[in-house]
């Protein structure tokens, strides 16, 4: 099964800590979405 992969990722203002990222993976030999991912990543900062 050649299954093809992407991968994104997008930053949420202007942190480099914060971001979400996405993974597909797709057959497209049967033509249907194998496995999807979403997670996103944030950090809290320290009032100061």
């Amino acid at each position: 099964m050649p299954v093809e992969t992407w991968t994104k990722q997008k930053l949420l203002e202007e942190s480099l800590e914060d971001f979400i990222m996405t993974r597909i993976d797709f057959d497209r030999v049967q033509k249907k979405l194998v496995s999807f991912c979403v997670l996103q990543i944030h950090s809290q900062r320290e009032s100061k």
